[in-house]
């Protein structure tokens, strides 16, 4: 089977999400940033977002993605890390 096929506990395949589906619009654009490296306050201040926000957006990223830092983040979603 290709890797990016699997089947699910019923037998059915399907394609894998990628992961950016996995995330709310605002995580998406939280990510994007953090991937290329902005702060959280510069985050905060483009999105019009406060910092915490931005903070707790990101940690449900990682969470999101199985990731644990942006450097990971960058290399998930396929952009030069930071």
């Amino acid at each position: 089977m290709p890797a990016d096929r699997q089947e699910n506990r019923h037998g059915h395949r399907s394609f894998k999400q990628f992961p950016m589906q996995r995330l709310t619009p605002a995580e998406r654009q939280v990510a994007v940033m953090a991937a290329e490296g902005a702060a959280y306050k510069t985050i905060a201040k483009v999105l019009g977002k406060s910092p915490a926000t931005v903070r707790n957006q990101l940690h449900a990223v990682y969470q999101k993605l199985g990731v644990a830092n942006r450097t990971a983040l960058a290399y998930k979603l396929g952009a030069p890390p930071p």
